[in-house]
């Protein structure tokens, strides 16, 4: 039931991502609520990340941000999915 998580060097978890394919309303309603179902499993409190291919229009946005689920957008290089920006979610104090 889980996507990716980034892990710290010392084992905790430092993000919960699910990755969405689009960015429809039943989409992003299904990420949203893969990230809330799965996240008390999980140890400690890692962000939980939504990646979507571009960004949800703004009302829809603000209503997951609300829910303390950070937004990451990917793109596509030939067959290589890129995350631009995945560090400075991951390490805001270092960029």
């Amino acid at each position: 039931h889980r996507d990716l998580i980034a892990v710290e060097r010392n084992g905790g978890i430092r993000a919960f991502f699910q990755v969405g394919t689009g960015t429809t309303l039943s989409g992003l309603h299904t990420g949203v609520a893969r990230l809330l179902l799965n996240a008390p499993d999980l140890p400690g409190s890692p962000r939980l990340v939504l990646a979507v291919p571009r960004e949800p229009e703004k009302e829809l946005r603000e209503q997951i941000e609300r829910l303390k689920i950070d937004l990451l957008t990917y793109g596509w290089e030939g067959d290589r999915a890129v995350f631009p920006g995945l560090h400075t979610l991951l390490f805001p104090a270092a960029s």
